[in-house]
């Protein structure tokens, strides 16, 4: 009788463990943009890769994160190919995310190249403007089908087509604009700055996503990161360089 209940015992381990093992793991994408996330030799590094380093730790979480392009991770939120992202919140990705914790606060908007006015939303239309293909910057903004938009790749094409005058503005969350600037040396290119909106990166969850249940565990230590300063700690490290 020992023997069997033994048996059983060590049965259900091997079956319930893996189980346990795959609950504790989330898949994240996390979208490609400097100084946000950027390849360094052969690995991720910026803001969100140490978020989510800092995640792990405090949660006890596996998260597998993917490095995806901004555009991408809509679709892997709509699908449920990921779990969770952290990207500015929209009210129209309601239909297939849930909103979590405010993460850092953003302020979206464009930079213009020296010598243009850009004092009110009006002088946009003067300008051609880059955008990083699917980012969303302000409803009004998102919506005018006036203003002429390049959709590129990223912030550095951006700040690199203004710098060799293939473009006279970039849009977008002015922070890590500002970041691509420096780092690209180009400063002496840029003048006048207009935000558009004050917003937040907030965690995404996907509707789809297998494992729901683990959206109080992420919620709680990004929130508790978010309360004891180790978040805008990671920013500034990243933003201000």
């Amino acid at each position: 009788m020992i023997r069997k209940l033994a048996f059983l015992a060590g049965y259900l381990l091997a079956v319930l463990a893996p189980s346990a093992t795959f609950a504790a793991e989330v898949k994240a994408d996390i979208f490609l943009l400097a100084p946000w996330n950027m390849k360094e030799g052969d690995k991720m590094v910026g803001v969100l890769p140490d978020l989510i380093s800092e995640l792990e730790k405090r949660s006890g979480l596996t998260v597998q994160s993917q490095s995806t392009p901004y555009a991408r991770v809509v679709q892997d939120l709509q699908t449920g190919s990921c779990d969770f992202s952290i990207l500015i919140w929209n009210d129209d990705r309601a239909g297939f995310a849930t909103k979590g914790v405010d993460v850092l606060p953003v302020h979206n908007g464009v930079r213009a190249v020296k010598g243009a006015s850009l004092k009110t939303y009006d002088d946009l239309k003067n300008l051609r403007i880059s955008i990083t293909n699917g980012l969303k910057i302000d409803p009004k903004f998102d919506a005018d089908t006036s203003l002429k938009k390049d959709f590129d790749q990223d912030y550095t094409t951006g700040v690199k087509k203004v710098g060799a005058a293939h473009a006279e503005a970039v849009a977008g969350a002015l922070e890590p604009i500002e970041y691509v600037i420096r780092k690209e040396g180009l400063a002496d290119k840029f003048g006048d700055t207009l935000v558009l909106r004050n917003s937040f990166i907030t965690v995404h969850y996907s509707k789809k996503a297998p494992h729901p249940e683990l959206e109080a565990k992420v919620n709680e230590a990004l929130a508790a990161m978010v309360k004891d300063g180790t978040v805008k700690q990671i920013a500034d490290r990243w933003l201000n360089k």
